[in-house]
């Protein structure tokens, strides 16, 4: 791995045999032509805390609707195989106009691969009518298996409606495979991307902006349960938590909701102007207490100093 390419955006972390998997964005800036250079990298650890690049997710195949980058990959364990959800960016000028980031979806027996597509059409793509929140592009599809269907949470945009701001929506499925159906009451929040689990018998989500912790009974009502930053800290930012009492994470080691659960943080890397690298992964933890509040410590593996606050819980 080039350490002076950004790191960022871990997928969901999955064990599996014995391991710790997951996707990071390995993203390089500033090169002749002026784009972006960008990979997925995926990496394994024994013990969460060092971590080994295993190998380069491919694209898709020359001349497809993804063959540029599959942005945004996230992986779920489900039915014994691996699913791995992603927007699609294409190198063809007509491909990339019509689809836009649509959502794709691979499967694998493992999460090493290899991948092959699972549907040869994307599962989601961007509406059609430019009045629509989610006209210009989608990115960043994040699953979640509540309740029997599947539900699927993205990142869209509409720069008329909304300038640079995107939001953050759902679709639900009965299927992995689909067919998914965008809810009528989307937008649902205010996000750049959005990390979601199941919890306290409903669905909690880090939308990525703003610093807010929303959470539903049901998947598409949310409530805002806290601002972290009104108690004078941030809420993890572009992460990715391992869920042990979660099918979804791989092997499940426990039945319960663990009080104690640790993941991946993106955070700036340095002061800037940086030539190339702005941000860094870090690990963390998070210290659940069932009854009033939540602590969130946040540690690392490098020379970071951690910050330690509180939010409460629905």
């Amino acid at each position: 791995m080039d350490i002076t390419r950004w790191q960022e955006s871990p997928s969901r972390i999955i064990y599996h045999e014995g391991k710790y998997h997951t996707i990071i964005m390995h993203i390089g800036r500033n090169k002749p032509d002026g784009r972006a250079v960008a990979e997925n990298i995926y990496v394994t650890s024994d013990d969460s805390y060092k971590w080994t690049v295993e190998g380069i997710l491919p694209n898709g195949e020359a001349g497809s609707w993804d063959d540029k980058w599959r942005e945004g990959a996230t992986i779920v364990k489900f039915d014994g195989k691996f699913w791995m959800f992603y927007s699609g960016l294409s190198k063809n000028a007509e491909f990339q106009k019509k689809y836009r980031g649509s959502i794709g979806l691979l499967v694998a027996d493992s999460p090493a691969g290899p991948w092959k597509r699972a549907v040869t059409e994307p599962l989601l793509q961007p509406s059609e009518d430019p009045a629509a929140w989610d006209h210009d592009y989608l990115n960043n599809p994040y699953p979640v298996y509540f309740k029997g269907k599947w539900f699927l949470y993205y990142k869209a945009a509409n720069k008329k409606m909304f300038g640079g701001s995107t939001n953050g929506g759902v679709a639900i499925a009965d299927s992995i495979t689909g067919p998914y159906y965008k809810q009528e009451n989307n937008p649902l929040f205010d996000a750049h991307g959005s990390w979601a689990w199941v919890y306290r018998g409903g669905i909690a989500v880090l939308p990525f902006r703003g610093g807010k912790i929303h959470w539903s009974p049901d998947g598409v009502h949310f409530t805002n349960v806290y601002t972290p930053r009104q108690g004078g800290f941030n809420a993890p930012l572009f992460s990715s938590f391992y869920l042990p009492n979660d099918p979804l994470s791989g092997d499940p080691v426990t039945q319960e909701e663990p009080d104690v659960i640790w993941g991946l943080e993106t955070r700036q890397y340095g002061p800037k102007p940086v030539e190339e690298r702005d941000w860094d992964l870090f690990r963390g933890t998070i210290s659940f207490n069932p009854v009033k509040k939540t602590k969130i410590k946040n540690t690392s593996s490098s020379n970071a100093t951690g910050a330690e606050g509180e939010i409460l819980t629905p």
